[in-house]
């Protein structure tokens, strides 16, 4: 990966690897972000992935439109310890 980069959030768990960042407010944008990140790990840190790969942005705020684009992208969205799109959507989706 060009540069510095940060994962706020990485767990492989195997069959799963769960990659994505931790921000006060998020908005679409945020989330795009989120899985061109997840993408630019697979390229350059292939590695690091095992299993499915399931973006994450974990969130105090999430805004309407982020929710939206989560859903529309397979972006685990959670905010404030509850999910708003969850796990088992986003793995349905990219079934």
């Amino acid at each position: 990966m060009g540069g510095a980069y940060e994962i706020d959030i990485y767990c492989n768990a195997g069959a799963i690897t769960v990659v994505g960042e931790a921000k006060v407010r998020v908005g679409p944008n945020d989330v795009r972000r989120a899985v061109e990140r997840a993408e630019e790990l697979r390229r350059s840190w292939s590695q690091l992935i095992s299993g499915r790969l399931v973006p994450v942005v974990y969130t105090y705020a999430a805004s309407h439109q982020a929710v939206e684009a989560a859903r529309r992208l397979g972006v685990w969205l959670i905010e404030s310890k509850r999910e708003l799109v969850t796990l088992e959507e986003v793995l349905t989706l990219q079934s």
